[in-house]
């Protein structure tokens, strides 16, 4: 899995393999060993951040990828059948062409029919007649013997068609592949939800981790995850000592890991609510970042239960108290 992960950061994305390696990866979900689930959820959160799908903004939402797929299939499809309709008109036009050709052949083969009953009945003209009656067959068959078949290839697209067809072809098979990524985050987000509420600390991070980051790409489902989430902030806060924090910080290759663990998954709950709701934008005022933040809180309450609503009280209460919900913020929901 730490190998994988290493690929998976380069620069090279291998779209022929990536959906064989997601199914691989979500199959060791469901691992028995802890560390192995962990960096599989590592490893499945790398390759949502470094997904080669960034036509519309790298967002995965389903039903933009299905409009866009429905659309360039229905446009394939139209394309399809104007070259069909050429290509029909084209086949009609020749079989017109060769069966004139063949009405100008029997024709000129009657007039030589006649020719040579004429020379048999005037035995006096013999040799001329028969000067005619070859003159006559030879003029037929350069009339009717070596004509060439039409070049049935040219009754296609135009070379510009052709190359529209071919982008467009590319397009249907991106939104495809997009597709089955999206269903493929999916299937991984239900033993991802189980996982949130796991023992072990580290795995609950891994798995609030790939949750912040799908929300970011619009993946459907992964709000579920953050509603989830927010029960967790029942989880007693980790007091932690400099010592610990030092000697989690210098702990070598597994230093990341064991420095978030010892932070504790309250304040790693904390500040994934702080990164998806409550970061201003810097292209937006004071004013207009406060609406923003205020319609994000508002959002996490629709379609809330109650118990999400109480995790979801005591999150907010605890940012407040923390200085992380600025006055503005408090006014305007009050308002």
């Amino acid at each position: 899995m730490q190998v994988c992960q290493f690929v998976c950061s380069g620069p090279a994305k291998f779209p022929k393999r990536r959906p064989k390696l997601v199914t691989l990866i979500i199959g060791r979900l469901e691992d028995k060993a802890s560390n192995v689930r962990r960096h599989a959820i590592r490893a499945l959160t790398m390759l949502l951040e470094t997904h080669p799908f960034s036509l519309d903004g790298a967002e995965l939402g389903m039903d933009k990828l299905e409009t866009r797929l429905e659309g360039i299939t229905a446009e394939l499809a139209q394309m399809a059948k104007g070259a069909e309709a050429a290509h029909a008109k084209t086949v009609e036009e020749v079989d017109e062409e060769d069966a004139s050709m063949v009405s100008s052949v029997g024709a000129e083969a009657a007039a030589t029919e006649a020719a040579k009953q004429l020379v048999l009945d005037e035995q006096e003209a013999k040799d001329d007649a028969d000067d005619a009656a070859t003159e006559i067959a030879d003029s037929v068959k350069a009339a009717g013997g070596d004509s060439q078949a039409p070049d049935f290839a040219s009754a296609g697209l135009s070379p510009e068609m052709a190359a529209k067809a071919m982008s467009l072809q590319f397009q249907q098979r991106y939104y495809r592949d997009a597709l089955y990524f999206v269903y493929q985050l999916q299937e991984a987000q239900r033993p991802l939800l189980q996982l949130l509420g796991s023992t072990n600390k580290s795995e609950v991070m891994e798995a609030m981790d790939f949750f912040v980051a799908a929300v970011r790409f619009r993946v459907d489902g992964a709000q579920e995850g953050i509603r989830r989430m927010s029960h967790l902030i029942w989880t007693p806060p980790t007091t932690t000592t400099a010592a610990a924090s030092s000697a989690a910080a210098a702990s070598g290759a597994a230093g990341d890991g064991a420095l978030e663990e010892a932070r504790g998954v309250r304040t790693k709950l904390l500040d994934s609510y702080m990164q998806l709701y409550l970061t201003p934008n810097e292209r937006l005022s004071a004013a207009e970042n406060t609406s923003r933040i205020t319609r994000n809180l508002i959002s996490l309450t629709f379609g809330a239960t109650l118990a999400e609503l109480t995790s979801l009280e005591e999150l907010v209460r605890i940012l407040m108290s923390e200085g992380l919900i600025g006055e503005s913020v408090v006014n305007k929901l009050r308002s």
